[in-house]
């Protein structure tokens, strides 16, 4: 009898520590969900916070919005290409001035798109440039102008050295039957630096226009 007690006894001890353990168990189990589930709310909460916080790159649409973009790079190209930070690249399409006696026109780069020529009257192979932004002054084409340029054949002759103006120029840029040779003044133009952009060098901009002569 005292047996059969001591056994009940002990398995009444057995099954309880059993039933603790579950119950310890399982309650650690719900604490761990719901803690793994605070963990990973909050962590969410802190990834969309982070992502709020970081701004918003423009939305790049266009060649000149490259260029002003952050981060973007000017691949020395021409026509002059722009690639942004995320890769997408944009090709820019310049603007020309075209000299319509001769059926020959110029690439203008940003500094000088207002650019516009003059022929004087009776010497029609040479063309004189300037802005129309400096027509009231002294750089004005049809007076000292910013740059010129000659269009010649390979036969003409230069009368003061007997030679031709081809061989004299080896900068002339050959474009059909005919050659063109950039020109300088040679006095500089006066103009009110309020009607120059600042450095800039028109002079410049203007002698890669006319080394990049081309048909019409």
């Amino acid at each position: 009898m005292k047996r059969q007690k001591k056994r009940l006894h002990n398995r009444v001890t057995v099954i309880a520590a059993v039933v603790v353990v579950a119950a310890t168990a399982l309650g650690y189990a719900t604490w761990f969900a719901y803690h793994s589930s605070q963990v990973a709310e909050a962590s969410l909460k802190s990834a969309n916070k982070v992502s709020s916080d970081i701004p918003k790159l423009p939305q790049i649409t266009t060649f000149d919005a490259c260029k002003t973009a952050h981060g973007s790079k000017l691949l020395q190209t021409y026509p002059e290409q722009c690639v942004t930070v995320t890769g997408k690249k944009f090709v820019d399409n310049p603007k020309y001035l075209v000299i319509k006696e001769w059926g020959v026109k110029l690439p203008l780069s940003a500094n000088i798109t207002d650019a516009y020529y003059y022929i004087r009257p009776g010497f029609p192979s040479g063309a004189y440039f300037s802005l129309s932004s400096l027509k009231t002054t002294d750089c004005r084409a049809n007076d000292i102008s910013l740059a010129g340029i000659s269009r010649v054949k390979a036969s003409d002759i230069d009368e003061t050295t007997g030679k031709t103006v081809v061989s004299e120029h080896p900068d002339a840029v050959k474009v059909g039957n005919h050659y063109y040779v950039p020109d300088y003044p040679q006095a500089g133009c006066d103009a009110s630096p309020a009607h120059i952009p600042q450095n800039v060098d028109l002079r410049s901009e203007f002698s890669s226009a006319m080394r990049r002569i081309q048909t019409e």
